[in-house]
């Protein structure tokens, strides 16, 4: 049983495999060197291939399921849903744009996703991490308005000021004009922050940051 045939994702950690019974299928045989090469593997794709095209019958558009992350990369999650495989691409993660691949997901983990695409001639998903939950634009200016206290941890920065994850996946947004000029604030700290205004068109929440209120 070669190592590349043990399983679908790579092996790790063969000693994982050690006095574990298998099903598996026989690849050749050699009666003169009397050997058996066997695959675990290909009974696994043999398997996945039937239940792959099972699966494409059901699945539509809109529907919530769930599947098994097998990859995470920079662009996306790759996702097994019963035998099909599914991408969500880093534009669906979060509502807020400020979540990477691996903020959310690592391989092996079971997910909830929302299918935006069935694609049956390639025999593959297009998959959406943040519209398992609802758009929180559609009631923001229930949940922040000008003038009100926040807290928020500093995710990024570029030339014009930093972002910042605010709860229920906003994105907020402080200007560096907006700061003193001997402060830079750090990267994962969380700060209280006070709602400067709201950028529906810019999908953002303006904050001002003030020194009293760092944590």
């Amino acid at each position: 049983l070669p190592m590349s045939q043990v399983d679908i994702m790579p092996v790790t950690k063969p000693d994982d495999w050690l006095d574990k019974e298998i099903e598996a299928k026989v690849l050749s045989v050699d009666r003169k060197r009397k050997s058996i090469v066997i695959s675990r593997r290909r009974l696994l794709e043999e398997r996945r291939a039937k239940m792959r095209k099972e699966t494409l019958k059901r699945l539509r558009e809109g529907d919530v399921v769930e599947g098994t992350v097998k990859n995470v990369v920079d662009f996306g999650i790759f996702v097994d849903v019963d035998g099909v495989d599914g991408l969500v691409h880093k534009s669906d993660i979060s509502w807020s744009g400020l979540k990477t691949p691996f903020d959310v997901a690592k391989v092996g983990d079971r997910i909830k996703v929302k299918i935006r695409k069935v694609e049956r001639d390639k025999e593959r998903l297009v998959l959406s991490l943040k519209e398992v939950t609802e758009d929180p634009w559609k009631s923001i200016e229930e949940k922040y308005k000008p003038g009100m206290e926040v807290e928020g941890t500093v995710v990024k920065e570029d030339k014009k000021g930093y972002w910042v994850e605010l709860p229920g996946d906003v994105a907020g947004y402080v200007p560096s004009v907006s700061l003193p000029k001997d402060v830079k604030l750090k990267y994962r700290h969380v700060y209280r922050f006070t709602v400067d205004s709201i950028d529906s068109e810019r999908r953002r929440v303006v904050l001002k940051w003030q020194e009293e209120h760092r944590k």
